[in-house]
């Protein structure tokens, strides 16, 4: 059995395009020779299974969209707020020895 799908050009401007579906039902004798051909389920313009896109519709569906969004620069709260608190507690570890409270005579930390 063979599926096919005919599309017809119509002789005049006015009328629309044709489309058929059917199947085809072919019996080979022992010499692989047609002996019979029978044709079932012809549907005249029936709806078809996807839609067709123009050149120009296939190629802009395949290329980059027109605005770039440079998703590098963006960062989440979260992981803002993870770098910041790291960088304070590195740079306040080496701030640390000026803070740290020294004897009023001077011989060293508390």
């Amino acid at each position: 059995m063979i599926r096919w799908t005919v599309h017809g050009i119509p002789s005049v401007p006015w009328e629309g395009n044709g489309r058929f579906d059917g199947t085809s039902e072919y019996k080979l004798d022992k010499n692989g020779k047609i002996y019979e051909h029978k044709v079932d389920n012809i549907a005249r313009n029936s709806p078809t299974k996807f839609k067709v896109l123009p050149v120009v519709e296939l190629v802009r569906s395949l290329g980059c969209p027109s605005t770039p969004k440079p998703t590098y620069f963006e960062m989440s709260r979260l992981s803002l707020m993870s770098l910041m608190s790291s960088w304070v507690e590195i740079n306040m570890d080496a701030m640390l020895p000026a803070f740290v409270p020294y004897l009023s005579d001077g011989s060293g930390p508390i």
